[in-house]
């Protein structure tokens, strides 16, 4: 329901563009080469950081 409502009430709750660097059929987990930040929801901007190369 909240991919819905964030959609503007338009998808159908399958995320085609994921955005923040999410990934997934409903941009639920963070793309490759990134990781989650547990103290934020995953529909947060800054809820998936880059992972550091070092």
């Amino acid at each position: 329901m909240e991919l819905y409502k964030l959609s503007g009430r338009a998808s159908g709750g399958v995320c085609l563009k994921c955005r923040h660097y999410t990934a997934g059929r409903h941009c639920h987990y963070c793309r490759e080469g990134y990781y989650r930040d547990p103290t934020k929801p995953i529909t947060h901007k800054k809820a998936c950081k880059r992972k550091s190369l070092g």
